[in-house]
Parts: C-alpha cells; sequence; structure tokens
C-alpha cells in the first residue's frame, strides 16, 4: 500500500518531526564507514545500511537462488528419472509379478484392481507423510529452508511467525494432483501386462 507523508503519518499517529527511516547523503564515499560507526555509537537502537551493503546482500542473495534454482531443476530430473523407474517396479518387476500371478489362477481383474490399490496406498502414503512434513516444516521449524527464497532479501525484514492454517480446498487440489495422476499412470502397463500371457510376460 502506497501513502503519502500526511496520510501516512495520520494512519501510524506519527507526530510531525518523526521519521521511520532516513536515507542520507554523503559527498566522500570514504567516509561512509567513520560516520556509521559514530553513528551507531550515538544511536545503538538505530539500524544503519549502507548502499554497497545492500548491493553485496543482493548479489549474493541473487547468486544463491540461481543455485538453489539448478539443485531444484536436478532434483526435478532425479525425481522423474526415479518415478520411471517405479513405474516399471509398479507393474511387477518388469511383469514377473504379474506373469507369477496369472499363472497361479489370477483373474485380469484381480491383477489390475490389486496393483491399483498397491498404487493407491503407495501415493497416499506419500501424500500424507509429505503433507505432515510440509506443515512441521513451515510452522513448527519455520519455513528455514524457503523462508529465505520468499522473503528475497530477508535480513531486512523483522522475524515473524506463521499462524498455523490448514486450507482444504488446497489439500483437495494437491491430492488430486499427486495421488490420482500416480494411480491413473500404472493403469495403462499393469493392463498390458496382466492381459499378455503369464509366460510371455514372465519371459
Amino acid at each position: 500500500m502506497l501513502l503519502n507523508e500526511p496520510d501516512f503519518r495520520a494512519f501510524f499517529n506519527l507526530p510531525e518531526g518523526v521519521w521511520t527511516d532516513l536515507a542520507p547523503s554523503i559527498r566522500n564515499p570514504l567516509e561512509i564507514a567513520t560516520i556509521v560507526e559514530k553513528a551507531s555509537r550515538l544511536m545503538p537502537e538505530a539500524r544503519f545500511v549502507t548502499r554497497d551493503e545492500i548491493a553485496r546482500t543482493y548479489e549474493k542473495l541473487f547468486s544463491w537462488r540461481e543455485g538453489l534454482m539448478v539443485a531444484l531443476w536436478r532434483l526435478c530430473a532425479g525425481f522423474r528419472d526415479f518415478r520411471r523407474r517405479e513405474g516399471k517396479r509398479a507393474v511387477g518387476g518388469g511383469g514377473t509379478e504379474i506373469g507369477v500371478l496369472k499363472a497361479i489362477g489370477w483373474d485380469t481383474r484381480d491383477v489390475i484392481s490389486m496393483k491399483l490399490w498397491e498404487g493407491a496406498l503407495v501415493s497416499l502414503g506419500a501424500f500424507l507423510i509429505g503433507t505432515l512434513a510440509a506443515y512441521l516444516h513451515v510452522f513448527v521449524f519455520g519455513a528455514g529452508l524457503i523462508a529465505p527464497v520468499l522473503k528475497g532479501w530477508s535480513v531486512i525484514y523483522p522475524d515473524f511467525r506463521l499462524a498455523p492454517v490448514i486450507d482444504g480446498m488446497q489439500l483437495s487440489t494437491l491430492f488430486l494432483l499427486t495421488v490420482l495422476p500416480y494411480t491413473a499412470a500404472v493403469l495403462v502397463p499393469i493392463w498390458r501386462a496382466a492381459s499378455a500371457d503369464p509366460d510371455q510376460v514372465m519371459r
């Protein structure tokens, strides 16, 4: 929200002659450190931030965010490969398990039903564990991993604790985007393996 000075003073009941922030200009850049040191001794309750400190902080922040994005990209790529391997494993280790089940008399519908339940339980368990871990990370441990990314230059903001809030719509959306797609993704390979001849599947 952007306010002009009179409205700001009226809103926060700030009297004339009192300011929250000052931006002085110093002609000699070599004197900045000395002035800040002396001013800090005279006004220990105030906080002094120089233009160079802001520039260095932003530079470190953007470098850190760049590294974080690369790490997240690599993590997503690894997760994609893991899901591919899990998708192959979900149909029974290349079809051996399904072939054995078919050989001992299981019907195609029974195999598909069993594998769908297995995929649903795995994805539901992962969803519940992830939701609980996210809740603890944000509301118990203060979101130490993602707070610097969301806040930006976090050292300029005061510390605050988030109030625990659970949004049913958000949880439902996450559930629909995580559990159902994984469960549905195993349907086609399971159906192909379950519909084939048991001897051919095991080979």
